[in-house]
């Protein structure tokens, strides 16, 4: 097969040059069609059921919500764990499947099952919730008012103009899903009837919300015909202003009309406020963007903007327009790192190629190898469906720095050729059909280590999915033109190409116009096709003259260096392979040593990815109001707004717009900080000193969320199990306490804070009885006169407003004023509550947390000073120290769980790593042996690997377990082309040591030539910066510096130990054809 591609590239070239060029234009068209996100499409595998049930205490949306949703969903397939947090207003059940199972049937299956849950009439209906970057808004803008005082009518007016004009006119934009708008007064109508009045007539709130029902009403009577026209029958009763409203007649009595503004007053209002909004203190209206799910971001946010400015033009005087998030920044900036640096690693390899090679025609051959690879592969990974993101682009730029190795391999190897005297096209035959073997060996044994991605759980397998498989793609590509395209272009010149032969005998037409065709046709082919061909040399040799003059001093300070290495190599190899004893015994105290260096570099699960952004979710005591959570967010801005390092702080109280699956963004006690810094900033040195604010609040229990694009749970969670309630939370406080008295712990929470002050009202059952009431009919009437029921709505100026009945604010603002709420208003002797009922102020519980269908005490902390792994050590010697009760099971979760997990299916990736790669070099070599001796190679990177993160301070995390498994695969290459040398002169009757010694000598320019390419290739991946931040970095980084520091280390010690551990296995033997 091999051979048959050679002959095809040194025999069709004409066939040779339109494949390049048919893969070039398949793979331009696929550059449009590809979608342009952040992250590749990550399905996490869980679920929240969300249920809010306005003003019920914790308790009761346990036993009404929680538990029945729990039952109903805790059975479906695939079902790892199950978590609830019930708590004021609110049931979020937290559903975790297995990583294999099936996310689509599943939400389908929950959907099912939640419909058929049961739940009080008055709860909203249970909301499915999954968290996945590319649900959360691209683009969130607010509207803030010029004045500084906060003028309600002014809110009242703004939020009606965004409602009107900004969500109308957003939604249509090409790959917007949807426009979500929070802040703000939102308008309703408030009918607030005297329930003495209503008394003194015989009337209750019923008879009004009814009689508003009935009112207002629209029908369509069907249509009349008179003659020849066609009349619509319709009956137009909707309220169309206040008066109307007021006129309504509710009853009769002594022949006198009783209307709505004898009983009640009515006026134009707002809702109660669920969510208050600022930008740097300033009250705002937010309007959140969200797109289409398979919708380019970045041509979806341009299209926003441009909107956006049309809309800025006849925006209110006294208002002005700011966008505070914007996806398509960050989106840009970091393909834009990873696409600089892809360029910048290719121009440095092909640099690094001429200085070498001092040959202008392999360097272009080497330039036209990379362009052709990569855009090639852009095909197939848009028929893998692939999109433009920061990992499948971290792939093109990591195998740039490979793809250029087959060509090396294959351009060295000629040049090798025609040094010794052979013809071109022998030469690139020949020097071809050498190598051809090897870098087949060596590209398989790269894109194997790919293959276990497939095995890896967590975050990790979906996250580096697109990079493998552009990596793969891409090597395919280059084996493929190393093989074709490579020698087509190195033999061109062997032969007569293109133009037709003057000294050809000439065909003689028969007819003038075959003469005259025949003409024109020998005048394109021949003469200007030559003048071409000759103009293209002229080109290429004057850009060769110039690189000649250019690059004169460095390609002869390289070549320098080359040769003074070569001359130390040639006397360490004989060295080395004399005393093999002394070379292996370094080599494994060397590796020791290395391991003991793991413990310090530090473990975390995955690096944040938000540049430039800090997020909190908060939460205040319970029963604190909207108003002083608004306060507290003031406060907090005006303080965090004195830091340097911070650009603007946006704040939300309450719950604002976004679909938030954070228990602590539930309820007017509960808060959001978004912080913006500067570019450049010390993000964790923000972050340390937004904690040191946060901490010094009283009261204030609150978490940094570990990035916008993750989610993941808090660093320490410590659970405790059992049957005995009161003992769990003796046990929790406990640990709590010892957890806060640690420096290592931060943001310490037992969940277990007190909750909502509650009015609890008992019902005397006989008493009611008594009055011919049930305690439902009286509890509905509490409902209606305190909390209210929106019973119709209005459609004004193209308005869709609530008409809402319940009480004045005088008699429903006090416990007096609840006992004296009258439950029998149309007996001829009402009674009040207080009559019929005890009313006690208590205190239910904050949140109830339940796992697995059982109650629990969570711990959570944040940590401080300290890697991951250390502090789940840390939390293990509390959890002795504290001497937990025997009946009490204290567990450590949180992201250790996930980490746990994740280093378990990183170690089974790279074992089955390196178990592929022994089975393609078993296979390439025919032998079982030999392929141990180049897997010695993988332990030599390691050594470097670990010193590289040593030196740049990087902790080991899943990208850096990614870049050891990369780089088991890329190491061996070196290993794989010095034992096919050596192996080929042993055939040619050369002895062991002679072998040894000659391969070494003439596989060292290669080895180090791919070597250089590939490290300067990933160079920028590690050192660029675009912009004004070097986005995406946290990611490409770790891994970067893990393959860059284990290549640099393996390589020199493969020219080492690899001959030694050979003449150890092999007998020195000449083997025979």
């Amino acid at each position: 097969m091999i051979n048959a591609l050679i002959n095809l590239a040194t025999n069709r070239r004409v066939t040779v040059f339109m494949l390049a060029l048919t893969m070039l234009l398949f793979g331009s068209i696929a550059i449009k069609e590809m979608s342009v996100t952040l992250l590749p499409d990550l399905q996490y595998p869980t679920f929240t059921v969300r249920t809010d049930y306005a003003n019920a205490g914790p308790e009761e949306i346990e036993l009404l919500i929680t538990k029945p949703v729990e039952e109903t969903v805790g059975v479906i397939k695939g079902l790892s764990r199950v978590y609830s947090v019930s708590s004021t207003g609110r049931s979020d059940v937290k559903l975790e499947l297995n990583w294999d199972a099936d996310i689509k049937q599943a939400a389908y299956e929950i959907r099912d099952r939640i419909d058929s849950v049961r739940l009080p009439l008055d709860a909203q209906p249970p909301v499915l919730l999954r968290f996945n970057p590319s649900t959360a808004p691209i683009m969130q803008v607010v509207l803030t008012l010029l004045e500084q005082d906060d003028d309600l009518a002014q809110l009242k007016q703004l939020r009606t103009f965004t409602e009107q004009l900004f969500k109308k006119k957003l939604e249509p934009v090409t790959g917007v899903a949807a426009v979500k708008i929070s802040g703000g007064l939102e308008q309703e109508i408030q009918i607030e009837p005297d329930q003495y009045k209503l008394a003194q007539l015989g009337l209750s709130v019923g008879d009004v919300s009814l009689r508003l029902r009935q009112e207002n009403i629209n029908l369509s009577g069907g249509a009349i015909k008179q003659g020849t026209q066609l009349y619509l029958v319709r009956t137009v009763n909707q309220f169309q202003d206040l008066t109307t409203i007021k006129d309504i007649v509710i009853s009769i009595k002594d022949s006198k009309p009783i209307r709505i503004r004898d009983i009640a007053n009515v006026s134009l209002y707002h809702k109660d406020r669920n969510s208050i909004n600022r930008l740097d203190g300033k009250e705002a209206i937010e309007i959140a963007i969200y797109k289409e799910g398979d919708a380019n971001t970045v041509e979806v946010a341009e299209n926003i903007k441009q909107k956006l400015k049309e809309l800025e033009s006849i925006l209110p005087k006294n208002a002005q327009l700011e966008i505070i998030n914007d996806q398509s920044e960050f989106i840009s900036d970091a393909i834009g790192n990873v696409v600089t640096a892809a360029i910048i690693g290719g121009i440095l390899a092909v640099l690094v190629i001429y200085l070498f090679l001092q040959d202008i025609r392999a360097t272009m051959v080497i330039a036209t190898l990379i362009p052709v690879s990569v855009i090639a592969g852009f095909f197939l990974m848009y028929q893998a469906g692939v999109s433009f993101n920061i990992m499948s682009l971290g792939g093109i730029a990591l195998a740039i720095g490979l793809l250029v190795d087959n060509g090396i391999v294959v351009l060295e190897n000629i040049a090798s050729k025609r040094k010794a005297g052979l013809k071109k096209l022998a030469a690139v035959q020949q020097g071809t059909r050498e190598v051809g073997s090897a870098i087949v060996a060596s590209t398989l044994t790269t894109i194997a280590v790919f293959l276990p991605l497939v095995f890896v759980k967590g975050i990790a397998g979906q996250l580096f999915k697109d990079q493998a498989l552009t990596v793969t793609f891409t090597l395919i590509v280059s084996l493929f033109i190393a093989l074709t395209l490579v020698p087509m272009l190195m033999s061109i010149g062997s032969k007569k190409t293109f133009s037709m032969s003057n000294e050809d005998v000439e065909y003689k037409p028969k007819t003038r116009l075959g003469a005259q065709l025949r003409k024109g046709r020998k005048f394109l082919l021949n003469t200007v096709l030559d003048k071409i061909i000759y103009l293209i040399k002229a080109i290429i040799k004057l850009i060769a003259l110039s690189m000649r003059y250019l690059l004169l001093y460095p390609s002869k300070f390289i070549n320098l260096l080359f040769n003074a290495l070569a001359k130390i190599y040639q006397r360490l190899l004989p060295w080395s392979l004399r005393h093999r004893m002394i070379v292996l015994g370094l080599t494994i105290l060397i590796f020791i040593l290395s391991i003991m260096m793991i413990p310090k570099l530090g473990m975390n699960l995955i690096p944040d990815l938000d540049a430039n952004t800090v997020k909190v979710n908060f939460k205040l005591a319970e029963g604190v109001v909207i108003e002083k959570t608004d306060e507290t967010i003031q406060k907090l801005s005006t303080e965090l707004n004195q830091l340097e390092a911070i650009k603007f702080v946006y704040g939300i109280g309450g719950q604002g717009a976004q679909l938030d699956v954070s228990a602590l963004s539930a309820g007017e006690n509960s808060g959001q900080l978004l912080i913006r810094t500067k570019a450049g900033a010390n993000k964790s040195h923000v972050q340390q000193q937004v904690l040191q604010i946060l901490n010094a609040q009283p009261g204030l229990n609150s978490e940094l969320q570990a990035g916008e694009f993750f989610e993941l749970s808090n660093p320490i969670e410590i659970e405790l199990s059992g049957f005995d309630i009161e003992l769990l939370k003796q046990q929790g406080r406990r640990l709590r306490d010892a957890l806060i008295a640690n420096k290592s712990f931060i943001n310490v929470d037992d969940g277990l804070s007190p909750g909502n002050p509650e009015i609890q009202i008992y019902f005397d059952q006989e008493r009611i009885a008594m009055l011919g009431l049930t305690n439902r009919q009286v509890a509905n009437v509490v409902v209606d006169k305190v909390l209210g029921k929106s019973e119709t709505t209005v459609h004004w100026q193209d308005q869709k407003i609530a008409i809402l009945v319940r009480n004045p604010l005088e008699q429903r603002n006090s416990i007096q004023s609840v006992s004296q709420l009258l439950i029998n208003p149309q007996s001829n002797n009402p009674i009040t509550l207080g009559d019929v009922a005890e009313i006690k102020i208590a205190q239910g519980p904050g949140q109830i947390l339940r796992r697995d269908q059982d109650r629990v005490v969570v711990i959570t902390a944040d940590i401080v000073g300290i890697d991951l792994a250390q502090a789940v050590t840390v939390a293990k010697d509390v959890i002795s120290q504290t001497k937990i009760h025997p009946l009490v099971v204290a567990k450590v979760t949180g992201q250790n769980k996930d980490l746990q997990e994740s280093n378990n299916s990183m170690i089974f990736a790279l074992v089955l790593a390196i178990f592929l790669v022994y089975m393609v070099l078993a296979s390439q070599f025919e032998s079982f042996i030999h392929p141990f001796v180049i897997l010695f190679s993988i332990p030599l990177a390691m050594i470097g690997a670990i010193w590289a993160l040593y030196l740049s301070n990087t902790q080991i995390s899943v990208v850096v377990f990614i870049g050891l498994i990369m780089l088991a695969g890329i190491v061996v290459n070196n290993a794989i082309v010095l034992i096919g040398k050596i192996k080929q002169l042993q055939e040619l009757g050369a002895s062991l040591h002679q072998a040894l010694i000659e391969a070494g000598n003439a596989r060292l320019r290669p080895i180090i030539m791919t070597t250089v390419t590939t490290v300067l290739g990933l160079l920028p991946m590690v050192v660029t910066i675009v912009g004004n931040q070097s986005a995406g970095a946290e990611i490409r980084a770790p891994m970067a510096i893990t393959v860059i520091g284990g290549l640099i280390v393996s390589t020199f010690l493969t020219l080492i130990v690899v001959p030694v551990i050979y003449s150890l296995v092999t007998k020195d033997t000449v083997v025979q054809k």
